[in-house]
């Protein structure tokens, strides 16, 4: 796909839609979003915004949930939360508000080779997860675990027949919250066959869930994704030192 790199480009905030309560879709437009390949959808962008340094913007990664090219615009999904610095942006953004961004960066996809596949993800992965449901073929059969704080959270959403979908309604806090999707994760039948794993969201449930797919059940690195996007109770900066830590054997 082609790339906006290495500068960022301006662009401005076109639609606003609120999903669910929690989950708020912006359409960014720009003119020099029309140089993107219709495959960026399911890659993603960085995200400019004034941070604490004066001199530094702060980056925050997102997904392209969708492109429109004839529009020249990018719709991008937030999750609203407590006082992030990417949430806090989306709750007050009116039409026409200018932001920076840059990408795309590549996407990250279920190995479609695989026999069966296991979709597992909170609602900041949902775009991602979305994405690759609906770029499956329609014979796919496996399980999609999704969690969220709030029933009212739960999307439509386009998936195969022989994917389970199933809802997880959770607010309790994340180590616990770990353990029990680990709970209903271990509870699925193995499937006949060589899986595709997909994993992304709050740093605890990747941990254990990494584990219990890599060295549980020998799943390989080709047909594995895991990816923390962050971390109940630390900031941007300290979720990533561990990030790295955590991802440091693979």
């Amino acid at each position: 796909m082609k790339s906006m790199k290495p500068s960022p480009i301006e662009v401005n905030v076109q639609a606003i839609v609120d999903l669910s309560p929690h989950m708020r879709r912006i359409t960014l437009k720009g003119q020099k979003l029309a140089l993107l390949d219709p495959s960026c959808v399911g890659g993603y962008v960085k995200l400019f915004f004034d941070g604490d340094s004066q001199d530094k913007p702060s980056l925050r990664t997102y997904t392209i949930r969708s492109f429109n090219h004839e529009s020249c615009s990018i719709d991008v999904d937030f999750v609203l939360h407590g006082g992030g610095l990417a949430s806090s942006w989306a709750k007050k953004v009116s039409i026409g508000d200018v932001i920076n961004v840059a990408g795309p960066g590549p996407r990250k996809m279920v190995n479609h080779q695989a026999e069966w596949f296991f979709l597992i993800g909170d609602l900041s992965a949902l775009p991602a997860l979305a994405i690759n449901l609906e770029a499956m073929k329609r014979s796919a059969v496996g399980y999609a675990l999704i969690i969220v704080n709030d029933i009212r959270d739960c999307q439509t959403l386009d998936v195969p027949p022989g994917i389970a979908v199933e809802w997880i309604v959770s607010d309790v806090s994340s180590e616990a919250e770990a353990e029990t999707v680990l709970s209903i994760v271990q509870s699925k039948p193995w499937l006949t066959g060589l899986p595709s794993v997909w994993v992304a969201g709050e740093y605890e449930i990747v941990k254990q869930l990494r584990r219990y797919f890599k060295i549980d059940n020998a799943v390989p690195k080709e047909n594995s994704y895991y990816s923390s996007y962050w971390k109940q109770g630390l900031t941007d900066t300290d979720h990533k030192i561990i990030k790295r830590q955590l991802f440091a054997t693979d």
